[in-house]
């Protein structure tokens, strides 16, 4: 958002959702890849937190892509190939 913001435009930030209800909070270009982000209010990270992002991943044909989530709780960490943080740590 801040590079957008200098150079004068708008941030490409999007919510994904499809007909069947899978969704992505957040999903923004990075260079030349689609980047989903998840972002939730609980402070302990469940394995439904990951399910739009495997199937944004595997829609986009990169399985193993960059992903993110963004949860309450204390710890930044790796699960399943997608980074985790902190919100406070951001």
């Amino acid at each position: 958002m801040k590079e957008a913001a200098h150079q004068g435009r708008e941030p490409d930030l999007y919510l994904w959702r499809d007909a069947s209800g899978h969704e992505v909070d957040l999903v923004f270009e990075q260079a030349g890849g689609l980047v989903p982000v998840e972002i939730k209010a609980g402070e302990t990270v469940s394995p439904d937190y990951f399910t739009g992002l495997k199937f944004f991943r595997e829609l986009a044909g990169d399985p193993n892509g960059p992903a993110a989530l963004v949860y309450a709780g204390d710890r930044t960490f790796e699960q399943h190939g997608i980074k985790v943080y902190s919100w406070r740590g951001l």
